[in-house]
């Protein structure tokens, strides 16, 4: 190899070295960026609890349960010819309801409860919207007090516009045997209803008053009632919606009832 060849072949060399490299450099700077932002994201999470809008959703798939659970019921007495004592009052139409409602309801309420389906969305809507520099902001802005206070106030309009969506939709309905529900329910609105405020004099919260007027500020609050309302709501239907479907899988409590009223 001449002396030209072997200048080439160096030349070629470092140029491909000096580009894996900077491929290299580029995805590691990637990576670390992207693992900043998540555990950013976590941070802001952590700030937030929904547990009222938890319990406005667990109050209204009690009471689908249970309608869906009753109407079954009924339509098992017509369809095997029950006599008249086939009603809500008889004792194995109650222990039949019991079961229905603790094999189909329950696995429910503690999916829906735990959240597990809400925060990876939550997670993917923080991640796309937001840049690095932004997430950053919130993130130390929320573990403020005044901060705290105003995560305070966005979960309340969530938990407030769940109850308004299923209200004006007519499909949050006094059933009875979701009492319980409903006394949780409320009680946790009116506690949270009673602690949310917010200073609107300068002098008392500048800090308050420059973030929730800041563009990121308006953007993290309508982000966070608009999407995270539309998430709670499209899931609440989705598992409504399944009720029906469980109820008629479990073909063995069909025939246990049968059995046992004949």
């Amino acid at each position: 190899m001449n002396n030209q060849n072997l200048i080439n072949h160096n030349s070629n060399f470092s140029s491909k070295f000096i580009l894996i490299t900077f491929v290299v450099l580029t995805w590691f700077s990637i990576e670390c960026k992207q693992a900043e932002s998540s555990d950013f994201v976590q941070k802001i999470i952590g700030q937030h609890d929904l547990s009222t809008a938890v319990a406005m959703g667990k109050y209204y798939l009690k009471g689908e349960a249970l309608l869906a659970i009753r109407q079954h019921l009924s339509n098992l007495g017509k369809e095997n010819q029950f006599d008249n004592n086939w009603t809500e009052n008889n004792h194995v139409w109650q222990q039949a309801e019991i079961k229905l409602l603790r094999d189909i309801y329950g696995p429910i309420e503690e999916e829906f409860g735990s959240l597990r389906w809400l925060y990876p969305r939550w997670q993917r809507l923080l991640l796309t919207d937001y840049k690095t520099s932004e997430l950053a902001e919130l993130s130390r802005h929320l573990s403020t007090e005044v901060g705290k206070k105003q995560a305070e106030i966005i979960d309340h309009y969530v938990s407030l516009y769940v109850m308004r969506t299923l209200t004006f939709s007519g499909k949050l309905r006094d059933i009875s045997g979701a009492e319980d529900e409903k006394s949780v329910m409320q009680t946790l609105y009116v506690k949270q209803d009673s602690e949310v405020f917010f200073s609107v004099r300068d002098s008392d919260n500048a800090e308050g008053q420059a973030f929730a007027l800041s563009s990121l500020g308006k953007k993290y609050f309508a982000d966070n009632v608009i999407k995270l309302v539309g998430e709670f709501n499209q899931y609440m239907y989705e598992l409504a919606g399944l009720i029906p479907v469980r109820i008629n899988e479990g073909r063995q409590d069909i025939d246990l009832i049968r059995d046992q009223f004949k």
